[in-house]
């Protein structure tokens, strides 16, 4: 947070911004962008809620993060169910992406690929 607080919900967000990508990438079908996209949004929507609720409740961040956590976390798994009907989704990495891993794969010092 800008403020100097401490928020621990990125420990559900970073699953959570995955899933969105993942469903709507890898299940819908839509291109790359528009998951990164979609996953970034989800993260300012958390952000913003996170910051109402410390400044206008005057709970402390960490307690309202910590809400915001669990929350996510249950959101996360019960809408993978609920939309995909599992909790993974598959997802095929377009030729490009392949090429720029690759890319920097082999560009690595040669102790860093062991």
């Amino acid at each position: 947070m800008i403020a100097g607080e401490l928020d621990i919900s990125i420990g559900s967000m970073i699953p959570a911004g995955s899933m969105i990508f993942a469903i709507i990438t890898g299940y819908y079908g839509f291109p790359v962008w528009a998951g990164i996209a979609t996953a970034l949004l989800l993260g300012i929507i958390v952000g913003l809620i996170n910051g109402v609720l410390v400044l206008k409740t005057s709970v402390p961040s960490l307690i309202v993060t910590l809400g915001t956590l669990f929350a996510v976390a249950g959101l996360t798994l019960s809408l993978s169910v609920f939309i995909t009907g599992t909790t993974s989704v598959a997802v095929s990495v377009p030729p490009f992406v392949k090429a720029i891993l690759k890319r920097v794969a082999f560009n690595l010092p040669r102790i860093l690929r062991l």
